[in-house]
């Protein structure tokens, strides 16, 4: 017995696909004009099938040949924001939550609790001395300002004033 696999044909005495049959709608080829019209002025699928009342697909069979409509940066921007801001609203109100739960947990920084963090930043962020190049300054380099307002603090509570302090923009420092 012989198998008829789609892969090796139709079966004898089956028949092929129907007849195509003529459109359905009265208006089919001012509708189909109309919308090659709309996909030239730069009008999406949906768009089209707002305004002709028909459906997507026939949409597409009518205007597949042409090309896709590219959207202005403007309107690309738009877009994003739309789609990304509720997101990034979620995201702020969460992370000022969060850190207004840490703080409350936290408090209040004692001067041991200062020198502790002042010691770990500088330990992560600051220049160090070593035997080819000895240095007798301390160095922190960070972008954050209030990583930087916490080690000036730290700076001040181990007796360090003002004016022995040197700021640096990070473009003039030493490559």
């Amino acid at each position: 017995m012989r198998s008829y696999r789609p892969a090796y044909g139709r079966p004898p005495g089956f028949p092929g696909p129907a007849p195509t049959t003529p459109p359905s709608h009265p208006d089919h080829h001012a509708l189909r004009t109309q919308a090659r019209t709309l996909r030239r002025a730069g009008r999406t699928y949906n768009e089209s099938v707002a305004e002709l009342g028909v459906s997507k697909s026939s949409v597409s069979r009518w205007v597949r040949d042409l090309p896709r409509p590219t959207k202005s940066p403007e309107a690309m921007h738009q877009m994003r924001e739309a789609r990304w801001a509720p997101y990034r609203e979620a995201r702020d109100r969460q992370t000022a939550e969060t850190k207004a739960a840490a703080a409350a947990q936290i408090g209040e920084f004692s001067d041991r609790d200062l020198l502790i963090a002042g010691v770990t930043l500088y330990r992560a962020e600051g220049t160090k001395s070593k035997p080819h190049a000895r240095r007798e300054t301390v160095e922190l380099i960070n972008s954050d300002p209030d990583v930087m307002r916490l080690f000036l603090r730290r700076l001040a509570l181990v007796g360090v004033t003002s004016d022995r302090l040197r700021p640096r923009h990070p473009s003039s420092a030493k490559r």
